[in-house]
């Protein structure tokens, strides 16, 4: 006899949306020292398709003793870390502009942007685990264990 077949789509979607809103609840970033230089990069890629930040250290020349901030071989100032992440935030960044929804030049949009990457990034990982967990013949308790497991940072530490 064949299992009938549930759609889990709506399920994963719902999970998204509400991981997203639970993570932006309150409207703050949770910012390190080195997360400086990504989220600059992010919007400077958004705003200008250059991933230099040699206006952020012209403005704030304290950035430049932080070792997160380094020159490359033609003298600009770029993050020390990984361009990606400044590429996925930046993506969102020119989308969010373009439509109107954020004035990336605000003082606040490289936070604001930094915290909304990082909450649709880590929601979709969690989204994606338990559509992976729903198709096989895993449980749905198991399936909702995981993604509450997963979507909830605080139970790791």
């Amino acid at each position: 006899m064949a299992r009938p077949r549930v759609r889990r789509a709506p399920a994963a979607w719902l999970l998204f949306v509400g991981l997203v809103l639970v993570y932006n609840a309150n409207g703050r970033e949770m910012p390190t020292y080195d997360s400086q230089p990504t989220k600059f990069a992010a919007r400077e890629f958004a705003l200008y398709g250059r991933l230099t930040l040699d206006r952020i250290v012209a403005r704030q020349p304290a950035y430049q003793e932080r070792s997160a901030f380094q020159r490359d071989r033609h003298g600009h100032f770029r993050s020390a870390y990984s361009i990606v992440p400044s590429i996925e935030a930046g993506i969102l960044g020119s989308m969010l502009h373009v439509t109107g929804l954020v004035d990336l030049r605000a003082p606040l949009a490289p936070a604001l942007l930094a915290a909304l990457t990082a909450s649709i990034m880590t929601a979709a990982a969690v989204a994606l685990v338990f559509s992976a967990l729903a198709r096989t013949s895993v449980s749905s308790r198991c399936c909702s264990f995981c993604s509450d497991t997963l979507g909830r940072p605080w139970l790791r530490a």
